[in-house]
């Protein structure tokens, strides 16, 4: 198995959407019709409670387990093929092919991977990432910083250009999905928007998520 044959098996396995899979499960209601529309753990916990959340973690897990597994068994050591592996599944998270290309942030299947090959690196994001939530409570734009930080701690942990390569990548789409998808932090109440006004980007999203329920 090549590294680019990994790749594709890890993006299908990836594509997955695990956190809709529970939310139905337990509710039988279809996720991307619940609130933000979004495949991830906050959407799925106001759909299907704790038990939806508890099932789409360990599904997230098992992305990361499969795929290092895979990488490690098949190219032992090589650092850069788990990266790249890890990279398509979470290019499955967030574009699934069993969604036609909806999917989550991957910001779970993210931070599981990363505990996995750089455990200090993970520390140190969680860090960042909890700091950057407290202020979203001020402005949910905050919220966002912590994955501009990714390239630089990965960089400066592991000393190994793939990681800051990686970080790039993963940072890259994390911001362009971000732009396509209404934020499930605003939409529940949990931290506060800048004042918007009419015909604003948040307004779009939510007024396309409405409209895309409405023709199903």
């Amino acid at each position: 198995m090549g590294p680019v044959l990994l790749a594709v098996v890890a993006y299908v396995y990836g594509s997955i959407p695990f956190a809709y899979l529970a939310a139905y499960l337990t509710t039988r209601r279809t996720l991307t019709e619940e609130g933000t529309g979004n495949v991830g753990i906050i959407n799925a916990y106001h759909t299907g409670g704790v038990l939806a959340v508890v099932l789409a973690l360990l599904g997230d897990l098992t992305k990361v387990l499969v795929t290092v597994g895979l990488a490690e068994l098949m190219f032992p050591g090589q650092d850069y093929v788990k990266l790249l592996g890890i990279f398509a599944a979470f290019v499955g998270t967030n574009y699934s092919v069993f969604l036609r290309g909806r999917g989550g942030r991957g910001s779970t299947m993210l931070m599981w991977s990363i505990a996995l090959v750089s455990l200090w690196s993970c520390l140190v994001i969680c860090a960042i990432m909890g700091l950057c939530f407290l202020l979203a409570r001020v402005d949910v734009r905050l919220k966002s910083l912590w994955y501009w930080f990714l390239p630089a701690v990965l960089f400066l942990v592991e000393r190994d250009w793939a990681f800051l390569i990686f970080g790039i990548l993963v940072a890259i789409v994390i911001h362009a999905k971000g732009r396509r998808s209404l934020d499930d932090l605003v939409y529940f109440g949990y931290a506060k928007s800048k004042q918007r006004s009419a015909g604003s980007h948040e307004d779009e999203l939510l007024d396309d998520n409405l409209s895309h329920r409405s023709t199903r």
